[in-house]
């Protein structure tokens, strides 16, 4: 957890990616899913030097979280992890591996640029925007004091979300 938040202090992250030490247990022990957390360790002081965390159900690997230690970025640890776990995945049978996206299809995007220097086999995907209820949907826009015109969806949530720059 300390190597993700010196990650995201290099990274600039907003406040909201600095998780809580009971969400990284929370994941590790869900009865949901499996989760595997791979570390990488220096050779001459046994040092974690790189974290990842990954979510495996249904035959797929879903890599969630990761950090390396600024001293050791040079060495690309990371990808080290990345690639063991398709190793292991592999091994076991599991189907796809899903490294995800960016941060909001930015162009200048070094999260995306990072995950897709492993494949090019990008996945389209498709949002549902659906109010089942508009009354309640509406009074959470009013609440939120939200006045702007935006396709973003949920509206209500514009301001809460990590990935948008108003």
């Amino acid at each position: 957890m300390e190597i993700y938040h010196e990650n995201m202090d290099r990274v600039q992250a907003k406040k909201a990616y600095y998780f809580s030490e009971s969400y990284f247990q929370k994941i590790a022990k869900s009865d949901d899913f499996e989760t595997i957390i791979l570390l990488a360790t220096e050779n001459k002081t046994s040092s974690v030097i790189a974290g990842c965390q990954f979510i495996i159900t249904n035959g797929i690997v879903q890599y969630h979280l990761s950090g390396a230690k600024n001293d050791f970025l040079h060495l690309m640890p990371t990808k080290l992890l990345i690639d063991e776990m398709r190793i292991i995945a592999t091994k076991r049978g599991l189907k796809f591996f899903n490294l995800g996206g960016g941060l909001g299809g930015k162009d200048n995007d070094s999260l995306f640029n990072f995950k897709s220097s492993f494949s090019k086999d990008y996945k389209d995907f498709n949002l549902w925007k659906f109010i089942t209820n508009p009354d309640i949907y509406n009074e959470l826009v009013l609440k939120k004091d939200i006045t702007l015109k935006s396709d973003y969806f949920p509206l209500y949530r514009v301001n809460d979300d990590i990935n948008v720059n108003l």
